[in-house]
Order: structure tokens, then sequence, then C-alpha cells
């Protein structure tokens, strides 16, 4: 869970965390841009900066065949001990699969397979690998624009109300001024000793 005080920084200091270079990721920013739920009109935001960030990134373009062959390769030899029924067979259906996401995706797909299965994994189960992974991103990308919507209505609700209090504050001296004018138009009364 995302600490309260990170996702509360002041836009100065996040804009200068941001700016930095290959600096700008923050991994408790990405965990609250992974949460499920509806936001809420409470709830605290990922800074406008980061969102902006999240949201322009540009998607990664999906794996050239190349690419997707040294991804097919890479995971066969992560099990040296094992030998397909199918050689050729089994390296196709794993270039077609790593072929639709982004080299990057194919990587961690990698990772995350090769730690889980024993056995050689399907090409079904690099589908599935890589389709959870990109998913993130893609969920990511969808939620901080939430952020970034609901920031500006928040905004823009903050400025409605400041204008009715401006108004208000208006109304109220004219109301004030108006009464002292005319409380000082009427005669002095006289004070009776008595009461």
């Amino acid at each position: 869970m995302p600490s309260n005080s990170a996702l509360t920084k002041t836009s100065s200091t996040e804009s200068q965390a941001l700016t930095r270079p290959g600096d700008w990721r923050r991994p408790e920013f990405d965990r609250a841009l992974d949460g499920k739920a509806p936001l809420i009109s409470n709830q605290r935001l990922v800074p406008a900066e980061y969102c902006r960030q999240i949201v322009a990134m540009p998607d990664d373009p999906r794996a050239r065949p190349d690419e997707a062959a040294g991804l097919a390769k890479q995971l066969v030899s992560s099990y040296p001990q094992k030998k397909a029924a199918d050689p050729e067979g089994y390296a196709r259906a794993l270039v077609v699969a790593f072929a639709k996401f982004p080299p990057r995706v194919g990587f961690r797909a990698i990772e995350k397979l090769i730690l889980e299965k024993p056995f050689f994994p399907t090409a079904a189960d690099v589908y599935a690998a890589c389709s959870a992974i990109h998913g993130v991103g893609v969920w990511r990308r969808a939620r901080a624009q939430q952020m970034l919507t609901e920031r500006a209505r928040r905004d823009a609700e903050a400025e409605r109300r400041a204008v009715i209090e401006r108004d208000r504050e208006k109304v109220t001296k004219k109301i004030e001024g108006a009464a002292a004018r005319l409380l000082a138009s009427l005669p002095p009364m006289p004070i009776d000793p008595d009461d």
C-alpha cells in the first residue's frame, strides 16, 4: 500500500523528482495505478505530472520476426535438459506468440515462465504470460487517464466553490454595508433612564 506521504507531494517537489531522466518511475505510484476499484471522490490521486508521463508513454511496437525468434530461442535455451517433440513447430508457435507483444514484454514473460514452469511452456502459456504483463501497462495507462480526469473534475469543483465563496463574501459585505447605512440614517434613540 502506498504511503500517504508519497501520494501527497507538492507539485514543485513532484516536478523536480519527475524530470530527472530515467528516474521518474515511482513504485508507490505504480501500485496506486494498479488498483482495480473505481475511483472515489476522496481517494488520493497520483501526482498529475506522473499520470501525464504514464499516459504519454508511446506504445512499444510489436516484436519483429527476428526479435520474436530470439525470444523463442532464449526461452528454449532456458530448458537445456528438455527436448520438444516437434522443435520446428514448437519454435514457430513461440515466435507467433512472442510476435504479438513488444520485446520487453517477451523478456519479462520469459523470466516469469522459467521461474514458474518446470517443463516447456506451451505457446498458450507464453501468450497468457505476455498478455498478463502487457495488460498491466495498458491498465496503468487507462487508470492514469482516469486520475487526470478526476483531478480536472476536482479542480473545477474547487474553483466553483471558490467562486461561490467569493460571491457570498461580496453579498455579505453589501448587506453589512446597507445595514450600517440604514442604522446610521436612523435618528438616535432616546435612552430611557428607567430601563
